[in-house]
Formats: C-alpha cells, structure tokens, sequence
C-alpha cells in the first residue's frame, strides 16, 4: 500500500511539473493583420490597439495560448501578406465566394459592420453583415486550433461580440428626451398605459420565478417608463394571437414586440413605430448534419408565412407550439432543423439541455421588431413612441441585453461543459481522482491521528494524566473476554475516607499526589492489572488476578500492605495521615457486565472498615435501595412522605423556642422507613432535592395556617441540600414561594461542606446563592459545625444567625475539660458575631449541664423531645411555649 501511494505522489508531481513547464514556456506568436487605423481601430502612444476586431482577436489568441502582434495595413496589403505568410490572420471581413477560392473562414462570426459601405463589403450597401476571421486556404492546423479557442470563447462568453459592438458602436446619450408641449400634456392625460408582451424565450423575453418580466423586454419597458415618465401596465402573453385578442377588446393599448411588417400589423389593427431592434435568427441542427430535404419545426405562424414559406414547401414546415417544442424534435428526429433567435439558439445549446444540436451562429434571416399601437388608441401616441424609439437608438436595447451574462453562465449544465470540451475533462478527472486518492489517503491518515489522539483524551483523567474509568471498563472487558475463567479475577476499588476534607485543608494536589503513588505501586505487582483513577471523588480501582492468592487472607493481606504503603503523605513539613476504604466484587461468572461489577464494588467501598467483599448481605442492602429508589416518585405522587418535627428549647427556660422538621416515610409497599435508610440514597440520585421542597412546602402551609388561627408561631429549621446551590432554578422557586408564604420563622439549615467545593466558579455560586436566600427572608444556619475542619472563613462570607453544633463536639466534651473549653470558645465566638448556638443530640442532664456553662443558647434532643408528628408537636408547643 505504501509504494502505491509512493508513486502515486510520484505521479502527481511529474504532472504538475510538466504544467508548470508549459506554463512557464513562452507563448507563440499569431500575427494578425487589421485595417488601416481610423474611427474603428486606434493606437494609442504606448502602442495598444483598441477596436472591436483588436479586442475580439486578443481574446481569441488567449483563448489559444498565443501571444497576439497587430500588424495595421489596407485591405490589399493585408491580402498581399496573407498570401506571402508575412501575417497569419486577417481579422474582420466578410465572406464571399471568391475570398473562400484563397482562404479559410471561421465558422463564427467575429463580429459586424455598422457603416453603410465599407471596403471590406464587395457590393451589399447595408450594414448587417456578419464579419469573420479567415487564414490561407492550406493553413488547416491554425484553423483548427483557433476555431478551437473561438468555440471556447464564445461558449464562455456567449454575448461576447454583441458587448464589443455596444461598447464600441452603441448609443451613449446623457441627455434627456425632449418632448414638445402637446406630447408632454398627453403623457399627463395618460400616466398608465397597458402594454401586452410576448414572454416566450429566453433570453429575450420571458417570466422569472416570481412572474416577473425580464430579458430584452424588461429594458425596453424601464427605458419607457423612465423616458417618458409614465407607468406601463404589462398584459404577459405566450403567443401573438391572444395578445392581438387583448388590444382588440381594449384590454391592451400597445403591443411591445410585435413583427416590424406595416401590412400584417395593419390587419391586425395596429399601427406600427420604426423598428428599435433587429433580432438576427439562425438556423439549429442536429450535430449529424442535414439531410436533402430538410423537416423545418417552427413555433411562430407569422415567421413561417414571412420567411419560411418562401424557401421551403408546406410539406417540410411542421408547426409547434413552443421553442422547447422545437428543439425537442430536432434533438428527437421528428423534425431536422428549426430557426431561432440568435441569442436564443446559444442560450439553449449551452443550457445543455439539447446536447446533440448545434447551430454554426450565422444568419439565416433577420427580422425588424417593433411596437405595435391599437387604432383605438389616440394618434398622439405613435410619434411619441417613434421619438424614444430614435432617442433610444436602434439595436441599443439588445446591446444591453446580450453580453456575457454570468447568472447565465452559472446556469449552464455539467452536461453541455462535457460535450463542449470533452478533452479537458478526461484530463481534469483523471488529475481529480489522483488528487482526490492523495486527499482520501492524507484524509484517513489524519482521521486515525486525530481518533487517536481523541480516545487518549477520553481515557485520561484531566488531573493527574492517569487513565480513568471508560478506558479501565474498556480495556479489563476485552482482557476477561479472552479469558477462560473470568471467575479468577476481582474489581478492586480504593477510595480515600472524606476527601473533601484534604481538599479543604491541604488542597486538590494532595488527593492527586496519592493516586498517582498509588498508581505507581500497583504497576510494580504482577496481579494488578489496569489501574485507572477517579479524581473528583478520590477513587482508584483495578482488575485482580487471583490466580496470585491462595485464599481470601493472602489477598486482603497484599491489600493491607498497599494500605501501609500509602497512608502517610508528606504535606511541605507536615505528614498527614490518609484512611482507606477497599471494596471488592469478585467476578463469578461472565453474566456479571463490567458496569455491575463496578457498581458493586462500590457498594462494597461504602460498607468498608477498611476491607469488604461485596457479599449477599450487601446484595440484599442493594436490592433495597434499588427498591426505594424505583418507589421514590409514586411515594411523592401518593404523599407518603411526612413531617415530623422536633423541639428546640431554651437551656436557661426550658421552654420550646422552636423546631426542626424530620422526614419520615410511611411506604405503603415497604412500610416505615426512617430517615438514614433513603436519605443517603436520595442525595446520590439528586431526589433528596424535590424532597427538600416538598418539606419546605409543608412546613411553611403549617406556619400559615397556624397565623390565619391566630395561634403562636416558633421558628422551624429545615434541611437543603447542597445540590440546591448549584441548581439552575432553585432561587426561582424559593422566590415562588416567599410570594405566598412568608420566610419570616423559617431558618434552612446548610451543611459548611456544601461550600466546600473544589472550583472556585461553584464555590462562588454556593455563597451567592446563601446571600440570595437571606436578602429573602430566610434565616440560614449552619449545620454539623465541628463535625471536621470547620472553615471558619464561612462565618465571614455567609450571613450566618445560627450555629448547630454537632453531637460528636458535646460527646468530646464529656469528661475533657480541654474540649470543654474548645466548646465555650465556640459559643463565644459566635456570641461576639452576633449568633445564636445550638446543640443538637442531647439525651442527659449532664450534657445539658456542660452547654449551659459553656454557654450555648438552645439545646434539641432526646431529652427535652423526641420527633413526633405535626398534631403530637402542636399539643407539645400548646404546653410548653
């Protein structure tokens, strides 16, 4: 495969050497002699010619690869040079029978004659001849070659020779029509006029996609209207006789292109202007030739009764009722030629859509176009019309009409190109298809770069560079699959003891320190295969070989020993001790898919002190969540969840100054579930979420209905999850609900590890939205203070009015008198920031005694209250408030 594509390149570069080296070749000359310099061709001091046979043979020598010299003389020396080979073309002179006896005419004309005598005309005075270019009669090769180039040419620019005569010989008038008074006050009197239209070919005349008018026509009526400052109201038809049909019955006042014939216009009622245009028609054939007696197709009555009847009998004319009729049977043989409108015949021929016919572009006939005025009509109007006719200048309008139109180009089929220049695309394919071999083969190259630098980014964990658990589950799944027994085999996962708490005192690096140090030990062993990290929640895992161990004990005690290795860090001087948790899932058979297997491992990890096989006990566990959590929204729909509420007193008092609502889940299919057996569940699910709201939204109904009764309302404190300050719409909601409700008595209780995340954008956004809910209303605490590394930055940035101390603070502080005063600085502190402190858990008078010598305001607990239900805790509050 590579010493094709070796010589593949090989290929391409010789080829593109080769046409570098013609290009870079210098071109030949083509001598080519004009008439003597005079009003048609100049010179100007530089020695450039300008003139509409200099132009016209300077794109041709393009067209052909030549480079052009002009060589001025008279008609004889130009004659006289030809024979002697001094020039090797002569530019722009008619055809005759005598000049064809020395030389070879080019097929297409080059142009035509706008003086009425000219020396270059043998004996018509008229001034529409066809002008040609011609070489000696034994110079075929040259002919060859530039008829050629000037079938390019005009292919490519099919209105190429009517733009030259515009640009040399058209009108060009600045000034304004000028009418007399009698002829201005009757344009006043008619502002409107309603002018029928033949729209029927393009591009001469006919309707675009939004039914306007264009081509020829389309000039003609602008110039009117601009000229003659009046509106012309156009009847669009397809043929001469309904258009003569409207003018009779007064629908239409003038006829815009009507034959420039006095007699036929006459019969129909007309009156006729000079003629303002000459359309030239040429005859299309087949590519095949034409036979004898040729079938002629025509389209329009008064063409074959003014031209054709003449030349052909009335068995040869066939009539159809529309241009593409025509050349649709020519193209299928149904009839031999047909005759055309000059323009007409190139734009369908190079529209391609008639391959196989072929018109030579000379002319056959001509016919005067003119504007017909009903005699209904004022007679006022026709020599208005014949004045702007002259203002205009005949031919002037299809001037404007027929140069080289890219729209139109652009609009040509691949199929036309093909036929046109079938050498050139043989060769520009074959040169695409090795190209295209070259891009394909570069392109595949690059694709595999490109998916394999993709998958490395997808298997990589972003911060420590170790791969993670799509690449671990890919790779270990196709490892077991080879594998005859995958029962010899384990997912093993490590998983650091509250990471969130290094994070928060030592930082993110130190979690990445450890699993890369741990990475590196367990590519040292043998029976660890495949290590791979989850970061962001500070787990490795790997693929066992048990065939290593004789029993469970030599593994868990290989296990122990990567615990020893790794369970002390050096933070700068310090060195910190890290607890591990290992859950292991043993693969028993090949039923069990990597992604359960992995789930169950995980299962194992949260039930680790530090090593747990993931057993049937756990499985049922498993089984019971799954449960819960299929029964978790029909509970919500059926309100099996409840609020119970639990008293907060005064130490000093003992009076009930408030409560916190408790869940509690009465499920019909499980029965009562206390809070620990689903709440841990809902908070990895995301559930514990509509569940906050739910409690929220019965608390505050409570407070409410106990206001309208006129009955004593107490502060309730309720749980919010740390998912609610990173939820898109949770101050939505909040806002929602301080509209009916009122956030006066109600404190949310915030846990400080809901602000101690590891983005900076997401910690900020936790403290914002902390701000948000207390400029509502809503007093905040903070919950589980003391239970780690309390951030003590966070009674700073968030408006705190409550401080729950948490059970494992008072519990310390029992028979420590150092805890104790670590607790009365806590109450301290939060006294002197203008806090309230609360102890939650308590169950003894003795630890009642400690908070209120520490100083702590409120205490809740088993001592004072259980959690009891709403009609339980308000016949409670009634006796103790």
């Amino acid at each position: 495969m590579g010493k094709l594509y070796g010589r593949l390149i090989l290929l391409l570069f010789l080829v593109c050497s080769l046409l570098l080296c013609s290009q870079a070749a210098a071109r030949p000359l083509l001598r080519v002699g004009v008439h003597e310099l005079g009003t048609d061709i100049t010179e100007d001091e530089y020695g450039n010619f300008y003139g509409m046979d200099t132009d016209f043979m300077q794109a041709l020598g393009s067209y052909a690869g030549r480079q052009v010299i002009f060589v001025p003389g008279s008609w004889q020396e130009n004659q006289a040079r030809l024979a002697s080979g001094e020039i090797d073309v002569v530019a722009g002179i008619i055809k005759t029978p005598e000049r064809q006896q020395t030389m070879l005419f080019s097929h297409l004309m080059m142009g035509r004659i706008k003086q009425e005598q000219d020396s270059r005309i043998s004996s018509s005075p008229f001034w529409v001849e066809p002008l040609y270019f011609a070489v000696r009669r034994d110079n075929t090769a040259l002919m060859n070659e530039l008829e050629l180039a000037n079938e390019q040419l005009i292919g490519n620019r099919p209105y190429f020779v009517s733009y030259l005569y515009r640009l040399y010989y058209g009108q060009q008038s600045s000034h304004k029509l000028q009418l007399a008074p009698q002829e201005a006050s009757f344009l006043k009197m008619h502002p409107v006029i309603s002018a029928a239209v033949i729209a029927d070919e393009r591009p001469f005349a006919y309707v675009d996609e939004h039914g306007e008018l264009q081509g020829t026509m389309r000039r003609l009526t602008d110039r009117i209207e601009q000229d003659l400052g009046i509106k012309l109201s156009l009847i669009i038809e397809t043929n001469y006789e309904k258009a003569y049909e409207d003018l009779n019955s007064g629908k239409a006042q003038i006829l815009l292109n009507t034959d420039g014939d006095i007699s036929w216009a006459a019969a129909h009622g007309l009156d006729l202007t000079t003629s303002y245009l000459t359309s030239y028609y040429t005859a299309v054939t087949r590519r095949e030739g034409i036979p004898d007696n040729p079938r002629i197709a025509c389209f329009c009555p008064h063409i074959a009764e003014r031209f054709l009847r003449q030349r052909y009998s009335e068995k040869q004319l066939r009539m159809y009722d529309s241009i593409e009729s025509c050349l649709q049977a020519v193209q299928t043989k149904q009839a031999d030629m047909t005759f055309l409108r000059l323009e007409t015949a190139q734009y369908n021929i190079w529209q391609g859509n008639f391959p196989d016919l072929k018109t030579d572009g000379s002319i056959a006939f001509s016919r005067d176009i003119a504007i017909g005025v009903s005699n209904q009509m004022e007679p006022e109007l026709l020599p208005i019309l014949d004045k702007e006719i002259g203002f205009i200048g005949r031919d002037a309008l299809l001037d404007q009409s027929s140069f080289y139109n890219p729209k139109t180009e652009a609009q040509r089929s691949f199929k036309s190109l093909f036929f046109a220049y079938p050498q050139y695309f043989v060769t520009g394919l074959s040169l695409l298809l090795l190209i295209l071999l070259l891009l394909f083969w570069r392109q595949m190259k690059m694709r595999r770069q490109h998916t394999d630098e993709l998958q490395k980014m997808l298997d990589t964990d972003h911060y420590t560079g170790l791969h993670n658990r799509g690449w671990f589950e890919r790779k270990a799944g196709r490892y077991l699959a080879a594998q005859p027994e995958s029962r010899d085999f384990a997912i093993i996962k490590f998983g650091i003891s509250r990471p969130d708490i290094l994070v928060n005192t030592y930082g993110a690096e130190v979690i990445f320190h450890l699993l890369q140090r741990f990475t590196d030990n367990l590519q040292q062993a043998a029976w660890a295969k495949f290590p791979a990290v989850h970061t962001s929640v500070g787990k490795l895992f790997f693929l066992a070989d048990l065939r290593h161990f004789q029993n469970q004990e030599e593994l868990e005690q290989a296990l122990r020993y990567l615990l020893h290795q790794n369970e002390y860090i050096n933070v700068g001087h310090m060195v910190v001790h890290v607890d591990f948790k290992i859950g292991i899932c043993s693969l028993s058979s090949h039923n069990v898919s990597m992604a359960k297997a992995m789930n169950q491992a995980d299962f194992a990890l949260h039930e680790a002190q530090p090593i747990c096989f993931y057993n049937a006990e756990i499985q049922q566990k498993t089984e019971l969540l799954n449960r819960i959590e299929g029964l978790q929204q029909k509970a919500m729909a059926n309100k099996e969840f409840k609020v119970w509420y639990q008293p907060k007193y005064d130490l000093k008092t003992r009076r009930c100054v408030g409560a916190e609502a408790l869940v509690r889940w009465q499920s019909r299919e499980l029965g009562f579930l206390p809070p620990g057996q689903f709440i841990p569940l809902f908070e990895r699910n995301g559930f514990i979420t509509q569940l906050d709201f739910f409690m929220l939204g019965q608390v505050m109904t409570w407070q409410k209905k106990r206001r309208l009764a006129g009955l004593p309302v107490v502060p309730v404190s309720v749980n919010q999850s740390r998912l609610h300050l990173q939820e898109k719409n949770y101050l939505t909601y909040m806002q929602r609900l301080v509209t009916y409700y009122s956030a006066k008595d109600i404190e949310l209780e915030l846990t400080e590890t809901a602000f101690s995340l590891q983005e900076p954008k997401m910690q900020q956004q936790a403290l914002n939205v902390g701000r948000r809910l207390q400029e509502m209303g809503f007093c905040l605490d903070i919950d589980d203070f003391g239970s780690g590394y309390s951030n003590l930055t966070l009674l700073n940035a968030m408006p705190f009015r409550v401080i729950k101390i948490d059970r494992s603070l008072l519990l310390a502080a029992e028979g420590s008198p150092r805890m104790q005063t670590v607790l009365a600085h806590t109450c301290k502190l939060g006294h002197d920031l203008g806090m309230t402190i609360i102890c939650e858990g308590i169950e003894t008078p003795e630890q009642e005694e400690i908070l209120r010598r520490c100083g702590c305001d409120q205490g809740q607990g088993y001592l004072y209250g259980k959690p009891m239900k709403e009609a339980d805790f308000e016949a409670f509050l009634a006796a103790h408030i």
